[in-house]
């Protein structure tokens, strides 16, 4: 009685023979750091809103500021961030205000209701 033994052959994508133990890439340095994204562009949103008294932008400016307010890491200032998260956030809120406070301020156009004198 013969055995024959199966012959290895390394092109055979179902044998084990080639299997390289698996490692974690070497992370680059520019993306190790924790770069505050959302207070930046909440910031620009806030800017645009004021700018443009549009409401649209003012909004999510707010929300984006109030993520990454939420989300910051205390006591840390990063090199590529462009302030602080509590910098972004003050900066939305005097985005809402601004588009906001002309039309709690300013009084509708029409007949004046002064008395005759």
């Amino acid at each position: 009685m013969s055995v024959s033994i199966p012959i290895l052959d390394k092109s055979d994508p179902k044998e084990n023979i080639a299997a390289v133990p698996f490692h974690m890439p070497q992370q680059d340095p520019f993306w190790t750091g924790s770069p505050d994204y959302l207070s930046t562009l909440a910031m620009s949103m806030a800017g645009g809103a004021m700018f443009t008294k549009n409401r649209y932008f003012a909004w999510p400016a707010f929300f984006l500021s109030s993520t990454a307010y939420l989300n910051a890491t205390p006591l840390r200032a990063t090199e590529t961030s462009s302030g602080s998260s509590l910098q972004g956030l003050g900066f939305a809120i005097v985005g809402l205000l601004s588009v906001y406070l002309p039309t709690l301020v300013l009084l509708p156009d029409g007949p004046s209701k002064a008395p005759a004198v």
